[in-house]
This record gives C-alpha cells, structure tokens and sequence, in this order.
C-alpha cells in the first residue's frame, strides 16, 4: 500500500489536518511528510519481526 498513489496522496492530506488539528504551524512541506512516512514504513518494517 506505500506505493498506491492514491494511498500516499490520501495519508498526506490527512498528515496535513492531524497536524493542523494538533497545532503545528499550517505551513506545510514535503518534508513533514517525509518524515512521517518514513515512520510509517519503519513501524512496518520492525513490526513484521
């Protein structure tokens, strides 16, 4: 699922209003999203072993 288009794009507007909801800045970067992505596929990663 982490290379669905349609998947990554709908996570990343979600990150977007999870974080805006939470308070951070509502200047958003792909760089957040890097970021949390790159959490996510660890977690999955780890969580398999």
């Amino acid at each position: 699922w982490l290379n669905n288009t349609n998947v990554r794009n709908q996570l990343k507007s979600d990150i977007k209003f999870c974080l805006f909801d939470n308070g951070y800045p509502p200047i958003y970067s792909q760089d957040v999203f890097n970021q949390v992505m790159e959490q996510v596929e660890n977690y999955k990663t780890y969580e398999e072993e």
